[in-house]
This record gives structure tokens, sequence and C-alpha cells, in this order.
């Protein structure tokens, strides 16, 4: 089921979920929230690695160090590790996460809006998905990896070809699964985001 959905009911999951997300303020409700879109991405054959993310949480949490901010945990050098600084890092990683995993849930190559301005944004989203599936080699130039990826992309005929046939498009017509897999969804997320006030 989840391996059919169709792009544009993806698309419209993504931005009816996207507001409860970005606006809740429980961390527990947040990350609740990425842990369900981290899942919808697996359901639906998309990349989930999890280094890059544990990487990014521990980059944050640095960042988030100075100045010192409420309870002190422990102390590393002349750095203490405080209760704000830890909330802090870990609002910021799972804001960022989970708008990553819900834009790449959302955004898919086969998504085509009509017209001239549906054909650029074919392109974005072309653009957008094998981007993210990059894996970049930290040990590398991840600037001339980026860029080798772009003219790899670029010279792909595969990008003209997609835009133009009638099967990709946004003509939703969705079946019942995918309309009640739509409302569970947004059950889910607005529920807990209204249940949170």
């Amino acid at each position: 089921m989840f391996k059919n959905i169709k792009p544009g009911i993806c698309f419209l999951t993504g931005v009816a979920i996207f507001f409860p997300f970005l606006f809740t303020s429980n961390l527990i409700i947040r990350s609740v929230f990425v842990f369900i879109v981290i899942i919808l991405n697996i359901l639906t054959e998309r990349r989930f690695r999890i280094l890059p993310n544990i990487l990014l949480l521990l980059a944050i949490m640095i960042a988030n160090i100075y100045p010192p901010d409420g309870k002190v945990y422990f102390e590393v050098g002349h750095f203490y590790i405080t209760q704000g600084a830890i909330f802090s890092g870990l609002k910021k990683t799972l804001l960022l996460i989970g708008s990553v995993y819900i834009s790449r849930f959302s955004v898919r190559k086969e998504l085509v809006f009509p017209g001239k301005t549906g054909a650029l944004f074919y392109r974005i989203f072309f653009y957008f998905e094998k981007l993210t599936e990059l894996n970049l080699k930290f040990n590398k130039n991840i600037i001339e990896q980026i860029d080798f990826k772009l003219i790899e992309i670029e010279k792909s005929t595969s990008i003209d070809h997609a835009g133009k046939t009638k099967n990709h498009s946004f003509n939703i017509k969705p079946g019942l699964k995918q309309i009640l897999f739509f409302i569970i969804i947004n059950l889910i997320f607005w529920g807990l985001f209204i249940g949170s006030y």
C-alpha cells in the first residue's frame, strides 16, 4: 500500500502536517512527529541513514553549549553541559531533521504540476530528490562531490523525458486506502498538536 501512494497524496499530506510539526512547542510530541515521518519515509522506500542525523545532533548540541543556561549536568574542560543547552539543541535538531524528512516524503520527482510552472517545479523536485540521495564521503572534498553530482544529474536525459509523460502528473484520483492514509496521518498530527495545548 505505502509503495503505491500517489505523489500528489504525499505532497498534500506533507503540506498538511508541516504546520502542526513546525509550531508544536512540546519536545516529546515533536519527537513523535519526527519518528512518524521517518517511518513514512522508510515505508515508501525513501532512504534513511542514522549516522548523519547523529552527527547533526552532536554539531547542534555543541553549538548550543555557550552561553550556559539552566542546570549544569556535567563539565567538559571549561565548557558546561547544561539543561538549557541540551533541550535547545534537541529542539533545533528535531526541527531540522523533521523538516528534511517531511520534504523528502512530500517532494518526489514523479510529481508534476500542469503548465510551464509545473515543468519548472518538476525540475526542482527532480534535483531535490537526487541531491538528498547523495552519499557524501566526509574524508573527501564535499563541495567537489556535490558539484560532480550536479553535473551528473544535468547530463541525465531522464529529466527531460519524465517531465513530459502523461503518467506523471498532479492528477491524484486517490483510492479509498489513500484517502484513509491522508486522513489518519492528519488526525494523528493535528490531534497531538491540538491536544498539547
